[in-house]
């Protein structure tokens, strides 16, 4: 009796070297069953399946100026690469951070102040045109699962916003040019073959406007002509990621 409870437990030790397991004892009968970490990790899944493709569309790109649907391919069990492309509009993101911040100027032209007093009015003097939106998010995910669960990788924006100036028989074509650069970090559901992307990015940002202007003034305070003038500004950029879609080409896994 002695020498089996001996030897039982020098079968599990070596398991336990071997695989790594964890022990389960069931009742009084003492009945051992190992786990490998392995297996474990396995039935954890949600997924019997390695899902390699998922196509999703973005809930708050309106926020941001465009609306864009995602596709993202899974590479293998850690990296993917996502890329977007969009239809871009009015840009709420950038009217609120320039209204917040603009103190009598309009980004950093090179006067001192510019008439603000119709340049939202998007209903009348300027009208909103179709531009485009294109990006690319390289991603990793940590858990080894695929396109699924925690990931973090770099993303990058081009993005154009078109606008139209209309008043006294003036049509002005106006536009929005931004550049983005920073780093996501996010998660990504598996309900299969429903999938919810979600995450924040935070990173660097480089804007240009192109508007008509009238009533302007340079740093003397001496009148300037009505016309077109070009705006840049640089800064944080910060945004919040909500994308739904779903997997498709699914591969059985092998064994």
């Amino acid at each position: 009796m002695i020498f089996r409870s001996i030897l039982a437990v020098f079968i599990i030790c070596l398991s336990l070297q071997k695989t790594g397991a964890q022990i389960y004892y069931e009742g009084g009968d003492r009945t051992v069953t190992v786990l490998s970490y392995e297996d474990k990790d396995n039935a954890g899944r949600k997924s019997k399946y390695d899902h390699k493709n998922a196509f999703k569309i973005g809930i708050l790109d309106v926020l941001y100026g465009h609306q864009s649907i995602y596709y993202e391919r899974s590479l293998n069990k850690i990296f993917s690469v996502q890329g977007s492309f969009g239809i871009s509009h009015r840009n709420f993101y950038e009217d609120v951070s320039a209204i917040i911040g603009g103190s009598g100027r309009y980004y950093e032209g090179d006067f001192s102040y510019a008439n603000m007093d119709k340049l939202y009015e998007y209903r009348g003097v300027r009208k909103v045109g179709i531009g485009y939106s294109v990006g690319i998010n390289p991603r990793v995910y940590t858990n080894g699962w695929g396109m699924e669960g925690f990931y973090v990788g770099p993303s990058i924006r081009y993005q154009v916003n078109s606008y139209k100036y209309i008043e006294n028989d003036l049509n002005e074509k106006e536009s929005q040019k931004k550049f983005s650069i920073g780093l996501v970090l996010g998660g990504q559901s598996n309900n299969r073959p429903v999938c919810v992307d979600y995450g924040v990015g935070i990173g660097y940002k480089a804007l240009i406007q192109r508007r008509y202007l009238t009533g302007v003034y340079d740093n003397q305070g001496q009148s300037m002509a009505d016309g077109m003038y070009d705006f840049k500004s640089k800064g944080v950029n910060f945004e919040v990621y909500l994308n739904i879609g779903g997997f498709f080409g699914f591969k059985r896994e092998k064994g």
